[in-house]
Order: C-alpha cells, then structure tokens, then sequence
C-alpha cells in the first residue's frame, strides 16, 4: 500500500496537469484552473455543502486569478490562491480524491474548505 501511494506521488510528478499542457499551447494566454473540485449541485447552490467550499486557483498572471477570485466570490465560494500553473497538478489531484469518494466507494462525499490563516 506504501509503495503504491511513493509510485503515484512520483508520477504525478513526471506528468503536467491539463492547466499546464493549456498554457504551453498558447503560452501569450492567461490560464487559471478553478471549479473543478466540486460538484455542479455546489456549484449552482453552495449552500448544499452545509458550509463554505473553497475553489483552489492556479495561473500564472496574478490579475487573472483575481478576476477569477471575484468570480468564485460572486458566486457564494471561497477563493484561495495557490499561484503559478505548476501548482494545477496538485489541484488535479485533489479532484481524483475528491472523485474517489464521491463515486468510487461507499466512503463519505465531501467538499472542500481550506481555511486561510
């Protein structure tokens, strides 16, 4: 079970997450990976989740993540900054987390709030 978990750390490691592959495509753009560690229900009504949800966001330009910020914000979610692009991998793996319980097991469905200190 250890093993597997280093082998899994590592290729995550090895591989770019989709935020990346987008932004080296076309580099002159403004990339931010948002939304994607919750369900629609929370989305469409964060009160669902019985209390805040934060959406994690990475890019590269500080003033696209903010834009994106006011968006999350707007819609009743919690923003945190987790900076540049490279960071989206780690963010794609809260998403497999988050897919795993959800779907994959009879474990307890969750959403996620970070709290800022």
């Amino acid at each position: 079970m250890f093993r597997r978990s280093i082998l899994a750390s590592l290729f995550a490691l090895a591989i770019p997450a989709h935020a990346e592959i987008i932004q080296d495509a076309a580099p002159e753009s403004h990339v931010v990976k948002a939304f994607n560690t919750l369900s629609g229900r929370t989305m469409i009504d964060p009160d669902s989740s019985g209390g805040p949800v934060t959406i994690p966001l990475t890019g590269n330009s500080d003033a696209a993540r903010a834009t994106v910020a006011e968006l999350v914000e707007g819609v009743g979610l919690e923003a945190i900054d987790l900076g540049p692009v490279e960071n989206s991998r780690w963010v794609e793996g809260m998403l497999i987390l988050w897919i795993n319980n959800r779907f994959g097991s009879d474990r307890q469905n969750f959403d996620f709030h970070l709290r800022k200190n």
